[in-house]
C-alpha cells in the first residue's frame, strides 16, 4: 500500500503500489511518503565527490497570473488560495554548486514540508544531467544517460520492485473522482513559500517562471 503524502487525495489510492518502472532516459516511481527523503539522500550519496543543485518549484503568487475567478470552489490553490486561473504557472528556484553533505544540512528542518506539500516539486542533481525528484501524489523520477541501472538501486533499495507497467495516480482519475493537491503546513504554520524564504538567505534563487 502506498503511503500518500498528506497535502494529496487520491480517490482511488488502493490501486497504487510502491513501483518503479525503467524508461528510455528516466525512472518513474510510486514511492512512499516515508521513504522519499532517503531516496533523495541516498541520490546525494552517490554523487558525494559532485557539486549538486537543489530545485524547487511552486505555484506562481496569484497577482501574477490571470484570473478568472477566486473562491472555495476554485481549481487551482496558490499562495493566496483557491482559484480559476487561465494557463496557470510555477516558479523554479534553484542552489547550485553545493556539496551532498551542505546540502542534506539545509534541507533537514524543511523535508517535512518540502515531501508533503501537495503543489510543489523538489528534487537534487549533478553536472551531468542526472537528477532526482518529488513530483504530485508521490511520484518520483530519476533522468540519468549514462547510469539508470546504477539509479534503480535508490528503488530496490527501500524495498519498492521493478513493473513494465507503472500505475501512477493520474492513471486512477476521472471526472467523478479527480485527486487533490493541497498546499501544506507544518505544527508551526510553516508552508513551502516559507520554505523558499528561508533558502534564498542560503543562496536559493528563482530562475525562471514556466507553464504548470
Amino acid at each position: 500500500m502506498l503511503e500518500l503524502i498528506k497535502g494529496a487525495s487520491v480517490p482511488n489510492a488502493e490501486q497504487l503500489s510502491e513501483q518503479y518502472q525503467m524508461m528510455n532516459d528516466r525512472i518513474c516511481a510510486n514511492v512512499s511518503a516515508e521513504k522519499i527523503q532517503s531516496v533523495l539522500e541516498n541520490f546525494m550519496d552517490m554523487n558525494q565527490e559532485e557539486a549538486l543543485f537543489l530545485f524547487i518549484e511552486v505555484p506562481a503568487p496569484l497577482d501574477e497570473e490571470t484570473i478568472i475567478s477566486q473562491g472555495a470552489e476554485g481549481v487551482v490553490q496558490t499562495s493566496e488560495g483557491w482559484a480559476y486561473i487561465e494557463n496557470p504557472h510555477k516558479d523554479v528556484y534553484y542552489l547550485d554548486n553545493i556539496s551532498s553533505d551542505r546540502l542534506k544540512w539545509l534541507l533537514k528542518p524543511f523535508y517535512e514540508i518540502l515531501i508533503h506539500d501537495g503543489m510543489s516539486s523538489f528534487g537534487v542533481g549533478n553536472p551531468f544531467y542526472d537528477e532526482v525528484g518529488k513530483y504530485q501524489y508521490n511520484n518520483m523520477i530519476v533522468f540519468s544517460q549514462e547510469r539508470l541501472k546504477e539509479y534503480a538501486f535508490l528503488f530496490e533499495d527501500e524495498g519498492i520492485s521493478e513493473t513494465s507497467h507503472l500505475v501512477t495516480a493520474w492513471d486512477t482519475f476521472t471526472d467523478e473522482t479527480p485527486g487533490i493537491s493541497e498546499l501544506y503546513k507544518d505544527s508551526q504554520g510553516r508552508n513551502v513559500y516559507d520554505v523558499v524564504e528561508e533558502l534564498e538567505k542560503s543562496g536559493l534563487y528563482k530562475a525562471e517562471q514556466r507553464d504548470r
